[in-house]
């Protein structure tokens, strides 16, 4: 209780023994406010961060301030799941681009191959015509 004088009973003002327990307060915090008259310490970072919003206009964003422990962990799985799905999609898409290059470059080989198997196909007849035209040498 405050006299008329303003001073607690101990003889401090109330705003001075404020900021003596806010400063005790975050003695046992490693984590403390540095916003001027204010002096409160938490003990994670994520805490202060949070808290030193209150001071200033910055709304943070629900990623940025999940609601729980779980949430986060599902938001995280999520992101994980997803991330998975989009390097699963280049890989599939990678293979995809391989295999339509190895079928052009099949497509191009069988039309080489047709192109040598006329001349293949001549040189055969032209072949059987001297073979034949030989042995009929032979037989005279």
């Amino acid at each position: 209780s405050q006299s008329d004088t303003g001073l607690s009973s101990n003889g401090t003002s109330g705003l001075l023994a404020k900021e003596d327990a806010a400063a005790k307060e975050a003695s046992s915090r490693s984590h403390v406010c540095n916003w001027p008259g204010c002096g409160k310490g938490f003990s994670s970072r994520w805490s202060l961060e949070r808290h030193a919003r209150n001071h200033s206009s910055d709304v943070p964003t629900e990623e940025q301030q999940p609601d729980s422990f779980v949430e986060r962990r599902l938001r995280e799985r999520l992101r994980g799941v997803h991330q998975a799905l989009e390097r699963t999609k280049e890989k599939l898409e990678s293979h995809q681009r391989q295999q339509q290059q190895a079928e052009i470059d099949l497509r191009e080989a069988t039309a080489q191959c047709q192109a040598h198997q006329g001349e293949i196909d001549e040189i055969t007849r032209r072949n059987a015509q001297l073979t034949h035209l030989v042995s009929g040498l032979n037989g005279v």
